[in-house]
């Protein structure tokens, strides 16, 4: 039961028009810079798993880095679907 509670969590700030990681998620998104980098989880989790030695190839999550760090554009998840 306890780990349902943090799908609840994940639900309601990912989906939510007044979470502060939703905002963030959007401004990155349309390419711009996050409202504050410091305090959004979601983008300092992603940044720390890129920077992650792994024995995984995950090209997806490097990608999203790129885009969160504005090293790539939102429209390059285009090129990464098709």
């Amino acid at each position: 039961a306890v780990a349902w509670c943090g799908v609840g969590d994940l639900i309601a700030t990912g989906t939510s028009v007044d979470s502060f990681n939703y905002r963030n998620g959007h401004a990155v998104g349309r390419g711009e810079q996050p409202i504050s980098e410091s305090n959004c989880e979601g983008l300092n989790s992603l940044k720390q798993l890129a920077n992650q030695e792994s024995i995984f190839q995950l090209p997806l999550l490097d990608l999203l880095a790129q885009i969160a760090t504005q090293q790539q554009s939102p429209d390059s998840l285009k090129g990464f679907f098709s």
